[in-house]
Formats: structure tokens, sequence, C-alpha cells
């Protein structure tokens, strides 16, 4: 509940949905905060390497972190002894503003420049990508376009910039900050869509400030934790989340923790926030049973509280419930089981193998990266190489980060590398990488794509990333091509494989740019465009807004994926459009433009189905009136689809100014002859259209590719 509201203690831990002010309320006032001991956050190693505890900030006694490195919320942070550091701020790493410059990740108080306010950077809501120079003046940062809940297009923009209503459903990449900014203020209420909450009543979802009903706490509706299922009146029977059986074996019902008269148990038995938990009564006799589990270093133990283990939990996730139940070992693991064989063996960022152990156990360098089981303290030790890791300089180069004394090529002054201001990265100049590049240092050739690029890490690449072996130091280092868009593949369910994922970018990376310069409207600026991969049976299809791929089986070519970008190209905002031109019309950038090797679908090779058919039936046609007749008809009714013709026999004329004769015209002298005057299967690249409007030039823009039959739509 609000810790306004609470007459007991208010735990400040992550426990409860909704804001910072909705916290854990315990009934029975301790006094009124306990006084025996404070809550038990854990251990923590913050930034700079020192070892802490998990404490709110105002039981600190030395410097908080505040890095996201202990659970809870943003007032539970690592506290380790002494004042803030001196020698070097914290290292949050380097990053790239939302406007293309490259920066440091640093708490806002430190920047001594502009601070982007995007989700960009570790750590709570003050650790922004600080760059130089003061905030963009000639334009704000780009978070792309929107469309709010009730249907009004806008724009995603921090809400203090927002003339008009800022919608809080998650619409917008970046922090809560970054709202769907549209104008005027709606004239009807945002449409988060119906709902039944758990009671089983029909209700709405809308923020909670808005319901004059009740509010289902339980995770029913799109947006924030403020959107709930609102029903009317306050519900006369008590909200059912259903039965349950505690991890100590006794049958239950999930309620409100402030709604059980007996024991609830914290392990993830309910659905909802954290506060709906198994309820059993009276109180376990018996301590409850998490199960039995083996430490990562082999010793057999049992998952319990860390509160009740007598010898060593191990911080691994090898147990149910939340991170206070560990696997409980009788004793601490001896020096002969911290080697390699307790936390397996491990490879750092910058390419040299380690051994996985606690930072404390460690006599060389231990990488902070997400490389080992276990907790926080667990992480890749190395005795050799660098030990500042790999970095790419502010023109793109790729280098390692080191002492300028060490350094035999050019250091790059910029605050590229952790460390004191004498650790810089450090470029070669005695040769080039990659294949035949004229002498640049750090560029490289793809032969995939035909296009230069830069060696760089491929996780920090701003367009394709060529896997081939291009450039120096480990795999991750490789040939980065820029294309000029950026396309977000979002599979949560991890449905694809890497090698799925990487023909994706592969054509996307070829295809894309050639639709664009054919068939983007004039004034069409957009350069983001996302993909959810969705584990529902179904088809592909484009929304308006992303494409959604629906998975029908194994994929097997690539050529569905250039369909559905030619429907993002279309944009057409017109209902006097017929169905079958733009299947159809999608269909011919498929065949036109999909790479060779990602071709699936054989191109027709005579009169098949009715034109009205769309798909390849209508592409073969109009492919056939460009081939013999009209080389630019597609592109010229596409340019004018996009204008938005209000009828459909405005369409039909525009057709047959463009085609030569009307659709039935065209097409009784098509089924009459259907061959290509030369015979040979119509193809071709951009630079043969002429296009009735001047083609956009991609040249200096960017692409983030993220991280089967395919039916289309």
């Amino acid at each position: 509940m609000d810790t306004r509201r609470c007459g007991g203690w208010s735990d400040p831990a992550d426990l409860c949905p909704g804001g910072d002010n909705i916290q854990c309320c315990v009934a029975s006032r301790p006094t009124p905060a306990p006084t025996t001991a404070p809550p038990n956050y854990g251990s923590c190693t913050s930034t700079n390497g020192q070892r802490g505890t998990c404490k709110d900030v105002s039981q600190c006694g030395g410097w908080s972190d505040p890095a996201d490195l202990c659970p809870g919320g943003d007032n539970i942070q690592c506290c380790v002894a002494g004042p803030a550091p001196t020698t070097a701020p914290p290292n949050y790493g380097s990053c790239t503003s939302t406007n293309g410059q490259r920066g440091t990740c640093k708490d806002v108080s430190q920047c001594s420049g502009w601070s982007d306010p995007a989700d960009l950077c570790p750590g709570g809501d003050n650790i922004q990508c600080c760059v130089a120079g003061p905030a963009p003046t000639t334009a704000p940062p780009n978070y792309g376009s929107c469309t709010s809940t009730n249907g009004q297009r806008g724009t995603c923009k921090d809400v203090s910039q927002c003339t008009g209503w800022s919608d809080p459903a998650d619409l917008c990449p970046g922090g809560n900050n970054i709202q769907c900014c549209v104008a005027p203020s709606p004239s009807i209420s945002p449409n988060y869509g119906s709902c039944t909450s758990t009671n089983g009543q029909r209700g709405t979802c809308k923020d909670v400030s808005q319901c004059s009903g009740w509010s289902d706490p339980a995770d029913l509706c799109p947006g924030g934790n403020n959107i709930q299922c609102c029903v009317a009146p306050s519900p006369s029977i008590t909200p059912n989340y259903g039965s349950c059986t505690s991890t100590n074996g006794q049958r239950g019902t999930c309620k409100d923790v402030s709604q059980c008269s007996g024991w609830s148990d914290p392990a993830d038995l309910c659905p909802g926030g954290n506060n709906i938990q198994c309820c059993v009564a009276p109180s376990p006799s018996i301590s409850p049973n998490y199960g039995s589990c083996t430490s990562t270093n082999g010793q057999r133990g049992t998952c319990k509280d860390v509160s009740q283990c007598t010898g060593w939990s191990d911080p691994a996730d090898l147990c149910p419930g939340g991170n206070n139940i560990q696997c409980c070992v009788s004793s601490l693991p001896s020096s002969s089981t911290t080697g390699s064989s307790s936390w397996g063996n491990c490879t750092s960022t910058n390419g040299n193998s380690g051994v996985c152990k606690d930072v404390s156990q460690c006599s060389g360098w231990s990488d902070p990266a997400d490389l080992c089981p276990g907790g926080n303290n667990i992480q890749c030790c190395v005795t050799t190489g660098s030990q500042w890791g790999n970095c790419v300089t502010t023109t793109k180069e790729y280098g390692v980060c080191m002492d300028t004394a060490q350094c035999h090529g050019v250091s790059d002054p910029a605050d590229l590398c952790p460390g004191p201001a004498n650790i810089q990265c450090c470029i070669s100049r005695s040769s080039t990488t990659g294949g035949t590049t004229g002498g640049v240092p750090g560029q490289c050739f793809s032969n995939i794509l035909g296009k230069y690029g830069r060696c760089g890490e491929r996780s920090q690449c701003l367009g394709f990333s060529d896997s081939a072996n291009l450039c120096p130091g480990p795999d991750s280092i490789q040939c980065c091509v820029d294309t000029g868009f950026q396309l977000t593949i979002n599979d949560p369910n991890f449905i694809l494989t890497e090698y799925e994922i990487r023909r994706m970018q592969y054509t996307f990376a070829v295809s894309f740019p050639k639709l664009f310069n054919v068939y983007a409207a004039s004034g069409d600026n957009r350069r983001a465009y996302k993909l959810n991969v969705r584990s529902t049976v179904g088809f592909a299809n484009w929304d308006g807004k992303d494409i959604n791929m629906d998975v029908k089986s194994k994929i097997k070519k690539m050529d569905w994926l250039v369909h559905e970008l030619t429907h993002a190209l279309q944009n057409y905002n017109s209902g006097a459009i017929p169905g079958w031109w733009v299947e159809g019309m999608a269909d011919v950038g498929k065949f036109y433009y999909t790479p060779d090797d990602e071709q699936g679908f054989p191109f027709p090779s005579g009169l098949t189905e009715h034109y009205t058919k769309g798909y390849e039936h209508a592409a073969r046609w109009f492919m056939w009136i460009e081939h013999n007749y009209r080389p630019n008809f597609v592109v010229n009714l596409n340019r004018y689809s996009q204008s938005g013709p209000a009828t459909l026999e405005q369409w039909l004329r525009k057709f047959e100014e463009y085609a030569g004769g009307s659709p039935e015209v065209m097409w009784l002298i098509y089924i009459a002859d259907p061959s290509f005057r030369d015979n040979t299967t119509p193809r071709r690249t951009p630079n043969e259209v002429t296009p009735t409007v001047t083609s956009k030039s991609t040249s200096e823009n960017t692409i983030i590719i993220d991280d089967g039959n395919i039916g289309q739509a």
C-alpha cells in the first residue's frame, strides 16, 4: 500500500507493484521499524572494485554506488567503507547518445556536457550517457514515432518537452520519462482495452487514478504498473488468484499477504505481483521444502533461505523462489574446490582465457561482465592480457585499453577506457585491417555486401556485422558496415537460432536500402524498424508500426521478410486501394530485391490464378506490364497510392494512366500471351528504375540490428 497509509513499517525493498511509494506494509508495527537487524540484501562489489553490502542509502556509513548492483528499489545500493572514491569516478562504460554522439555513462551530477535520459547505461536513472558540449540545439534526441493508446499518431519524447498529452503506456524506448506525446490533449480517454479481474468481474484497463471502483493489481493490462483492471464497484468477494501448494506440501490459496491469516510462502507460486503469495494456515510447523540441489563446486545441499543456512549458501541460480533461496551446503568450499573445477572456465571480454572465481580470490584481473554462474562476486579471473579491455575510438577504430607508455601506436585521449587518465585506447598504425582498404587504419571490406566498413565490437555495431574473419582480435570484433537503417529483432522467447537471426540481418542489410530508394514515399524519413517474433501459430504481417512474425514451421528462406518490408514502405493510409494491389506489389518487391540465396518462393512460370488473388499472381502481372509496356508502372502507381486517393474510382483511373489500359483490358492482353518479350525472368536493381520523384540517399544514416515456412499478409 501507499507508505502514507501504512500504520506500521514499510519495507523499501521492491516487493510490491507500482511506484516507490507502494511498499510492503507490516501490520504489527515493530517499534515502528525493526531494531534487531536491518533487512539483509546481500553483499556486492562496487563499480570501482570495492567489496560492500547492499543496504538502504540512509543506513550507509560510507559511499553508496548507484549502479544496479543490489535487489530492491533505487534506495538499496552497494555501500562500501569510506567516502566516495577520489582517484577516479565509477566506470559505467561507454555509450552512444540517441543523436549519435559517443559518450560515457556517468552520474548526471558529474557530467560537464549533456546527459541523454534514454536508457543507454547500467545503474539508476541518474546514470546517463554524457556527451561533450551542451545539449543539442539543432534537434532534440530522436526516440522515434508512436501511436497512443487512443489511436493518435505522436512522437516519443521527454514528458517535460511535450506540449500536448503524454501517454504513460510503454510505447517508447528509454526511461519512464520518455512517453508518446500527442497534441492536443486527447478528447477521448486512452484505450488500454478490456479485462477480467481475478475474481471474474469484467472491467476496463485504465490508470488507477481514473478508476472509480476497484483496481486489480494483477498483471492484466498493458502499460506500466499504474494501468490496472478497473471494476466497479469495489468487489464484494475476495479476488481469486487460484489455489496453490506451498513448498512444504500444504494446500493453500493465492492471496494478498495482507489478507493472509496464516503463513505466506514467498516462493513464486502465484500470479500477480510479489504481494500475491501462497497462503496456508496455520504457520507451518515444518520448514518450507524448496528441494535438494548440487552446488557449483559439486557438494550436495538443500535449497533454503540464506538466513536458515548454517553452512555456505551458493548464490548461483540453483533453487526455486527469490534470491534469498539458495543452495545450502555443509561447509564453505575449501581452497581445493575454488579453482578451475568449481565455477568453471571462461573467456574474458578482451579474449583472454580465465577461471570463474570469487573476486577476492583472483590474483589477476576480474572481468565484471556476466560470464560466470553465481552472484556478482563470481567473475572471470584472468592473469594475462590487458586488464582494461578493448575499446573503439571516436573514429570507430578498434583498439586496446592500455597505459600510454606501453602503446606502440596512437592513443586516443577521449574517455574510452576505465581506470586513470593514462589508460587510453591504443590503436595500431602499422598495417590495415580486413581486406584491401587503401591503407585506412581500422577499415575493412565486406565481400558479402561489397562495401567498406570499420572493425569493432559486434554488440556496438551500428550497422551490419560481417562474421568473416576480417578484423584482428577475438571473434566478437567484426567488420561493421553502415547501411543507413535500423532493424530491431525482438525475440523474447528465444525462438530464432543465431543462424536465422544472422540471415535476417543479412537480408535486411542487402534488400532494404534498395527497397527504400525505389518504394519509399517522398518525405519518408523513417530509419528504424522492429520485428516481433511471436510463439503463436500464424503468419507474418505488417501492422502499421512493426513487422510481426508468427511461427508456422522452421524458416527456410527469408523472402517473406522482404515482402513485409515492402509493406512497411507502402505505408498507405487510404481504404480505397484494393487488396490485390497491396499484396501483389509487396511480392514485386520480394521477387525483385530478395538476395538470390534467400529467394524461396518460385517465380510463377506462367498464368496461374486471377489477379484479384493478389500475391504472386498479381505480382507476375505487374512485372509483365513493366517489362513489356510501362517500365515504371509499379513505382508510379505506388507513389500515387501513398498520396491517399479518396475513392477506388480515382485509383483505377491512375492504374489505367500508368499501365496503358484498365485492369480488365490489361488482363485480357496478359492472358492471351503472359510471356515476357525476351523470354527471361525480369530482374533489376534500383539504379535501373527512374521513379517520378527523386529517390533518397541513405549513405549518412545508421543501422542497429538487435538481437519456417512463414506465411505472409
